[in-house]
């Protein structure tokens, strides 16, 4: 059984995979939320927890990443957005 978090907008792929996995036999639990909202990562834990029966593993993929040939074409903004989504959830969601 697994929980899938995405974000909203990819509302139609999460349902496609939750029919694979159910069509396997198990169960696929479906929580959409931005992953770099630290509340988010919490209420996710314990959703997945509760919907599940426990947490044998987590898994995170998520990941955002930017090409520059130059390491100053990036700005601060940019490298918030990738700490944010690369860093801070992983942090987060084991703190729970």
């Amino acid at each position: 059984d697994v929980a899938i978090n995405y974000l909203p907008s990819e509302e139609q792929d999460a349902q496609e995979v939750r029919q694979v996995i159910e069509e396997r036999g198990q169960k696929a639990v479906l929580i959409p939320g931005d992953i770099r909202d630290e509340q988010f990562n919490y209420d996710l834990v314990e959703q997945a927890y509760q919907q599940l029966g426990g947490l044998d593993n987590v898994t995170l993929v998520a990941g955002h990443q930017q090409y520059h040939d130059d390491i100053h074409g990036f700005t601060t903004e940019a490298f918030t957005e990738t700490f944010e989504t690369n860093v801070y959830p992983l942090f987060w969601t084991v703190q729970k």
